[in-house]
């Protein structure tokens, strides 16, 4: 895990219908394990069944980051599509990465 001190960092999915998800954390990689959760809970209802089955070995094999990032990149093929957005606050200044690192989602 990354050195996070003096940050915040807050993880937003969004779907058509709205915001899906929010968690903060002091960084970026502590919020693997919550987003993992979300992931692992979802997956099944909106991923195809070959995506689905791929995110949950990445989870049960501990690669959060990887079965967040696939689970990203997958969302919109079957139902709607969800995007992840990382909002890190440090030294009262908000930084939100690209849309590649967003969709990557590889933390």
């Amino acid at each position: 895990m990354t050195d996070c001190a003096g940050a915040l960092t807050m993880a937003i999915v969004h779907s058509a219908g709205g915001v899906r998800f929010v968690a903060t954390g002091p960084c970026p990689d502590a919020l693997s394990v919550r987003l993992a959760g979300y992931v692992r809970g979802r997956c099944d209802d909106v991923l195809w069944a070959d995506a689905a089955q791929r995110v949950r070995a990445l989870l049960d094999d501990g690669k959060l980051p990887e079965a967040i990032a696939l689970y990203f990149k997958r969302t919109g093929e079957r139902w709607d599509r969800e995007r992840l957005d990382l909002v890190t606050l440090e030294n009262e200044e908000c930084w939100i990465p690209d849309e590649e690192r967003m969709a990557d989602a590889g933390r």
